[in-house]
Protein backbone atom coordinates (compact mmCIF):
# COMPACT_ATOMS: atom_id res chain seq x y z
CA UNK A 1 0.00 0.00 0.00
CA UNK A 2 1.50 3.28 -1.09
CA UNK A 3 1.35 6.55 1.25
CA UNK A 4 -1.24 8.10 0.09
CA UNK A 5 -3.92 5.14 -0.21
CA UNK A 6 -2.43 4.55 3.47
CA UNK A 7 -3.58 8.23 4.67
CA UNK A 8 -6.52 7.88 2.43
CA UNK A 9 -7.60 4.72 4.33
CA UNK A 10 -6.98 5.99 7.87
CA UNK A 11 -8.50 9.78 7.50
CA UNK A 12 -12.02 8.33 6.42
CA UNK A 13 -11.84 6.35 9.57
CA UNK A 14 -11.02 9.14 11.73
CA UNK A 15 -13.81 10.87 10.24
CA UNK A 16 -16.30 8.24 10.48
CA UNK A 17 -15.52 8.11 14.34
CA UNK A 18 -15.12 11.74 14.86
CA UNK A 19 -19.09 11.95 13.01
CA UNK A 20 -20.05 8.87 16.34
CA UNK A 21 -18.58 10.64 19.03
CA UNK A 22 -20.32 14.03 17.96
CA UNK A 23 -23.58 12.71 16.80
CA UNK A 24 -26.51 13.88 19.73
CA UNK A 25 -23.82 16.46 21.03
CA UNK A 26 -25.23 19.53 19.27
CA UNK A 27 -21.54 20.02 17.07
CA UNK A 28 -20.90 20.18 13.73
CA UNK A 29 -19.78 16.83 12.23
CA UNK A 30 -16.42 16.89 10.56
CA UNK A 31 -15.12 19.61 13.26
CA UNK A 32 -12.97 17.70 15.04
CA UNK A 33 -12.15 15.31 12.02
CA UNK A 34 -7.99 14.84 12.05
CA UNK A 35 -6.67 13.77 8.67
CA UNK A 36 -3.47 12.28 8.72
CA UNK A 37 -1.16 12.29 5.25
CA UNK A 38 2.48 12.40 3.76
CA UNK A 39 4.38 14.89 5.00
CA UNK A 40 5.50 16.79 1.71
CA UNK A 41 7.91 18.96 0.45
CA UNK A 42 5.84 21.97 0.69
CA UNK A 43 5.68 21.44 4.24
CA UNK A 44 8.70 20.98 5.63
CA UNK A 45 9.61 24.78 6.65
CA UNK A 46 6.25 24.58 8.56
CA UNK A 47 7.20 21.17 10.35
CA UNK A 48 10.82 22.58 11.33
CA UNK A 49 9.11 25.07 13.39
CA UNK A 50 6.83 22.26 14.47
CA UNK A 51 9.92 19.95 15.06
CA UNK A 52 11.99 22.62 17.10
CA UNK A 53 9.47 24.61 18.92
CA UNK A 54 7.49 21.40 20.59
CA UNK A 55 11.30 20.37 21.84
CA UNK A 56 11.93 23.65 23.22
CA UNK A 57 11.51 22.10 26.60
CA UNK A 58 12.72 18.59 25.81
CA UNK A 59 15.36 17.05 28.36
CA UNK A 60 17.70 15.57 26.07
CA UNK A 61 17.28 18.24 23.41
CA UNK A 62 18.55 20.90 26.05
CA UNK A 63 21.27 18.42 27.21
CA UNK A 64 22.99 18.46 23.54
CA UNK A 65 21.70 21.36 22.13
CA UNK A 66 24.40 24.49 21.64
CA UNK A 67 21.94 27.36 23.51
CA UNK A 68 23.70 29.88 21.34
CA UNK A 69 22.74 28.15 17.95
CA UNK A 70 21.04 30.53 15.69
CA UNK A 71 17.16 29.84 15.69
CA UNK A 72 17.48 30.41 11.98
CA UNK A 73 20.41 27.87 11.37
CA UNK A 74 18.84 25.50 13.10
CA UNK A 75 15.30 25.46 11.06
CA UNK A 76 17.74 24.85 8.04
CA UNK A 77 19.36 21.68 9.39
CA UNK A 78 15.86 20.54 10.41
CA UNK A 79 14.75 21.24 7.19
CA UNK A 80 17.35 19.31 5.27
CA UNK A 81 17.06 16.41 7.49
CA UNK A 82 13.03 16.56 7.19
CA UNK A 83 13.74 16.70 3.09
CA UNK A 84 15.93 13.69 2.86
CA UNK A 85 13.56 11.91 5.16
CA UNK A 86 10.54 12.35 2.74
CA UNK A 87 12.36 9.87 0.52
CA UNK A 88 13.60 7.86 2.85
CA UNK A 89 11.37 7.43 5.51
CA UNK A 90 7.11 6.85 6.56
CA UNK A 91 6.92 10.91 6.86
CA UNK A 92 3.26 11.72 8.20
CA UNK A 93 1.79 15.01 8.95
CA UNK A 94 -1.19 16.13 10.45
CA UNK A 95 -2.55 20.36 9.01
CA UNK A 96 0.36 20.20 6.34
CA UNK A 97 3.68 20.21 9.20
CA UNK A 98 1.48 21.79 12.07
CA UNK A 99 2.39 17.87 13.36
CA UNK A 100 5.12 15.13 12.31
CA UNK A 101 5.58 11.50 12.92
CA UNK A 102 8.62 10.06 11.59
CA UNK A 103 9.44 6.90 11.47
CA UNK A 104 12.44 4.36 10.07
CA UNK A 105 11.27 0.80 8.59
CA UNK A 106 13.16 -2.66 9.38
CA UNK A 107 15.87 -3.42 7.71
CA UNK A 108 14.43 -6.13 5.74
CA UNK A 109 11.68 -3.22 4.29
CA UNK A 110 13.92 -0.37 3.44
CA UNK A 111 15.41 -0.05 0.37
CA UNK A 112 19.61 -0.39 1.00
CA UNK A 113 19.90 2.81 -0.56
CA UNK A 114 17.30 4.44 1.76
CA UNK A 115 19.17 3.08 4.45
CA UNK A 116 22.94 4.57 3.37
CA UNK A 117 21.21 7.88 3.13
CA UNK A 118 19.81 7.79 6.27
CA UNK A 119 23.49 6.51 7.48
CA UNK A 120 24.91 9.32 5.85
CA UNK A 121 22.61 11.70 7.24
CA UNK A 122 22.90 10.39 10.72
CA UNK A 123 26.61 11.17 10.42
CA UNK A 124 26.45 14.82 9.22
CA UNK A 125 23.65 15.39 12.14
CA UNK A 126 26.09 13.66 14.26
CA UNK A 127 29.07 16.12 12.95
CA UNK A 128 26.92 19.46 13.19
CA UNK A 129 26.63 18.48 17.14
CA UNK A 130 30.12 18.22 17.29
CA UNK A 131 30.97 21.83 15.62
CA UNK A 132 30.24 23.80 18.90
CA UNK A 133 32.55 23.65 21.77
CA UNK A 134 34.58 20.87 23.41
CA UNK A 135 31.29 20.21 26.13
CA UNK A 136 28.59 20.29 23.60
CA UNK A 137 30.99 17.56 21.13
CA UNK A 138 31.45 15.72 24.76
CA UNK A 139 27.59 15.62 25.24
CA UNK A 140 26.40 14.34 21.81
CA UNK A 141 29.38 11.36 21.86
CA UNK A 142 28.00 10.23 25.49
CA UNK A 143 24.37 10.92 24.59
CA UNK A 144 24.90 8.40 21.08
CA UNK A 145 27.02 6.02 23.15
CA UNK A 146 24.50 5.34 26.10
CA UNK A 147 21.45 5.01 23.86
CA UNK A 148 23.10 2.68 21.38
CA UNK A 149 24.27 0.86 24.54
CA UNK A 150 20.67 0.90 26.02
CA UNK A 151 18.54 -0.35 22.83
CA UNK A 152 21.18 -3.26 22.68
CA UNK A 153 20.89 -4.48 26.09
CA UNK A 154 16.57 -4.10 26.20
CA UNK A 155 16.48 -5.01 22.72
CA UNK A 156 19.34 -6.38 20.84
CA UNK A 157 19.01 -7.16 17.55
CA UNK A 158 15.69 -7.66 17.07
CA UNK A 159 15.88 -3.79 16.74
CA UNK A 160 16.54 -4.73 13.29
CA UNK A 161 13.17 -5.71 12.11
CA UNK A 162 11.21 -2.96 14.22
CA UNK A 163 9.78 0.17 13.07
CA UNK A 164 11.91 2.82 14.80
CA UNK A 165 9.49 5.91 15.65
CA UNK A 166 12.51 8.85 15.06
CA UNK A 167 10.14 11.68 15.76
CA UNK A 168 6.26 12.62 16.96
CA UNK A 169 5.62 15.85 17.96
CA UNK A 170 3.29 18.72 17.65
CA UNK A 171 3.38 22.35 17.40
CA UNK A 172 2.33 23.46 21.03
CA UNK A 173 0.06 25.68 20.05
CA UNK A 174 -2.33 22.43 18.67
CA UNK A 175 -1.32 20.31 21.91
CA UNK A 176 -3.93 18.43 23.05
CA UNK A 177 -6.38 18.50 20.02
CA UNK A 178 -5.35 14.32 19.48
CA UNK A 179 -3.16 14.84 16.73
CA UNK A 180 -0.50 12.83 18.42
CA UNK A 181 -2.61 9.96 18.89
CA UNK A 182 -4.20 10.27 15.76
CA UNK A 183 -0.45 9.90 13.91
CA UNK A 184 0.65 7.13 15.94
CA UNK A 185 -3.09 5.15 15.30
CA UNK A 186 -1.66 5.72 11.32
CA UNK A 187 1.36 4.19 11.99
CA UNK A 188 -0.44 1.17 13.60
CA UNK A 189 -2.07 0.44 10.44
CA UNK A 190 1.28 -0.01 8.75
CA UNK A 191 2.92 -2.03 11.75
CA UNK A 192 -0.44 -4.29 11.24
CA UNK A 193 0.31 -4.23 7.94
CA UNK A 194 3.54 -5.24 7.82
CA UNK A 195 3.07 -7.85 10.71
CA UNK A 196 5.96 -5.55 13.02
CA UNK A 197 6.70 -4.13 16.38
CA UNK A 198 7.88 -0.36 16.56
CA UNK A 199 9.93 1.39 19.21
CA UNK A 200 11.11 4.66 20.50
CA UNK A 201 13.36 6.68 22.82
CA UNK A 202 12.12 9.50 25.54
CA UNK A 203 13.50 11.79 27.53
CA UNK A 204 10.62 13.74 28.71
CA UNK A 205 8.60 12.06 31.37
CA UNK A 206 5.86 14.32 31.40
CA UNK A 207 4.72 11.93 28.17
CA UNK A 208 4.99 8.55 29.54
CA UNK A 209 0.92 8.57 30.16
CA UNK A 210 0.60 9.01 26.76
CA UNK A 211 3.10 6.50 24.75
CA UNK A 212 2.28 3.98 28.09
CA UNK A 213 -1.74 4.26 26.29
CA UNK A 214 -0.35 3.42 22.80
CA UNK A 215 1.66 0.37 24.37
CA UNK A 216 4.62 1.97 24.26
CA UNK A 217 6.61 0.94 28.19
CA UNK A 218 9.88 1.52 28.96
CA UNK A 219 12.00 -1.58 29.21
CA UNK A 220 15.51 -0.04 29.40
CA UNK A 221 16.52 3.64 30.81
CA UNK A 222 20.24 5.52 30.95
CA UNK A 223 21.20 9.04 31.97
CA UNK A 224 22.90 11.71 30.72
CA UNK A 225 25.04 14.25 32.67
CA UNK A 226 24.66 11.95 35.67
CA UNK A 227 28.48 12.25 35.95
CA UNK A 228 29.11 15.66 34.20
CA UNK A 229 30.23 18.00 36.57
CA UNK A 230 29.44 21.24 34.39
CA UNK A 231 25.29 19.95 34.05
CA UNK A 232 24.11 21.46 37.26
CA UNK A 233 20.62 20.36 36.72
CA UNK A 234 18.91 16.50 37.22
CA UNK A 235 20.41 14.15 34.90
CA UNK A 236 18.18 13.45 32.00
CA UNK A 237 16.99 9.91 32.18
CA UNK A 238 16.46 8.55 28.93
CA UNK A 239 14.18 5.36 28.21
CA UNK A 240 13.99 3.10 25.75
CA UNK A 241 10.01 2.13 25.11
CA UNK A 242 9.09 -0.24 22.54
CA UNK A 243 5.57 -2.32 21.76
CA UNK A 244 4.50 -5.42 20.91
CA UNK A 245 2.91 -6.42 17.23
CA UNK A 246 -0.82 -5.24 17.50
CA UNK A 247 -0.92 -3.03 20.88
CA UNK A 248 0.81 0.62 19.16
Amino acid sequence: MDATLFASRFSSEKEIASDAHLEGKGLEPHSLSVIVEPLRKGDIWKGTETWNDAFIHDPMTNYVSDPNQDKTARRVITSAALALWIETKQSLTINHGEALLISTPPEDIQHPIHRRLDGVLGEFLRLLGRLGSAEGKKRVKEADAKIKLAVQEAIGDSARDMWLVDLVCTNPQSQGSGYGSAMLDAIKARLDLSGKSAWLTSSNVANDAFYNSHGFFSVANDYLGDDNPKWDRKPVKVQITPAPKGVV
